[in-house]
């Protein structure tokens, strides 16, 4: 499917019990997009938040880009004055201020998890234009792409990756990771890893096929990591990348609380769908 006809067919159905959010109210922030907000609310300008929270200017911009798009402004002064009027006093504390439904930590288990269309929608238009237009290196589209994802599914961690083969053996090429305790420089140097033959999750997931979904900690899938300094999965939801009947990459999304459902898979189809497309059209 081309990039154009993904664009202008990015819809999202629901499925199960999953249900979408339609209100208008402030899309739920990240940690790290509170804690730049926090700073911004200090007085720190982007070059003092990014050395303190270790965060590059590329990717400070694009949090705020973020950012704006929850809040529905087009400026740093407007996001920032918005973000300190609508967050009630008593959800202040010392290292900031946080969203109400962010201060437990916990995300909302499988049943209720909502999945926002627009959220989905605008994740995907930006990285389609971005990939378009080549005004941005392929590895910073699909970080971006995996940043908007991880918030949209409310999970911690996870990978974009390109599966060749090598003599039959599958390798997969890392694109983008996610870790939830990495800075910004970890997550790039992540980025083109090759895993011969990987073992875990993620080798189950090519060698099936289909969308896998495995919440059982103990489970053998979590045995291994995908890299041997992680730590080893709780949950995992992982999407297969075809290109016709050829399948050219996975995507991962890992350890959100109360696991995954299957449905998810469908849910999720607008991302999988544009990054098997943007990773074939690369191998064109």
């Amino acid at each position: 499917m081309a990039l154009v006809d993904i664009l202008q067919s990015s819809q999202v159905r629901p499925a199960g019990q999953i249900q979408f959010s339609s209100d208008r109210a402030p899309m739920r922030l990240t940690n790290r997009e509170s804690d730049i907000l926090a700073a911004a609310l200090r007085g720190l300008i982007d070059p003092e938040i990014g050395r303190e929270l270790g965060i590059t200017r590329e990717m400070m911009f694009v949090y705020w880009r973020r950012i704006y798009r929850k809040f529905g402004c087009s400026s740093r002064t407007e996001a920032i004055s918005f973000y300190e009027e609508q967050i009630p006093a008593e959800f202040s504390d010392a290292t900031g201020i946080s969203l109400p439904d962010q201060i437990d930590g916990v995300h909302p288990s499988v049943e209720s998890h909502e999945y926002s269309e627009r959220d989905l929608l605008a994740a995907t238009t930006t990285a389609s234009v971005d990939f378009i237009e080549g005004s941005k290196p392929f590895s910073l589209v699909c970080r971006q792409l995996l940043e908007d994802l991880l918030d949209i599914a409310g999970s911690e961690s996870g990978c974009i990756g390109e599966v060749r083969y090598e003599r039959s053996v599958p390798q997969l090429h890392v694109i983008a990771y996610k870790r939830s305790n990495a800075n910004d420089d970890e997550a790039s140097r992540l980025g083109g890893i090759v895993i011969r033959e990987p073992k875990d999750a993620y080798g189950r997931l090519i060698r099936l096929g289909q969308p896998l979904v495995c919440n059982s900690p103990l489970s053998e899938m979590f045995r291994e990591p995908l890299l041997s300094e992680d730590m080893p999965l709780k949950t995992f939801l992982g999407l297969p990348l075809y290109s016709g009947t050829v399948l050219v990459g996975v995507i991962g999304v890992e350890d959100r609380p109360g696991g995954y459902q299957i449905e998810e898979a469908e849910l999720l189809r607008p991302v999988s769908d544009l990054c098997a497309a943007m990773i074939s059209s690369r191998r064109d």
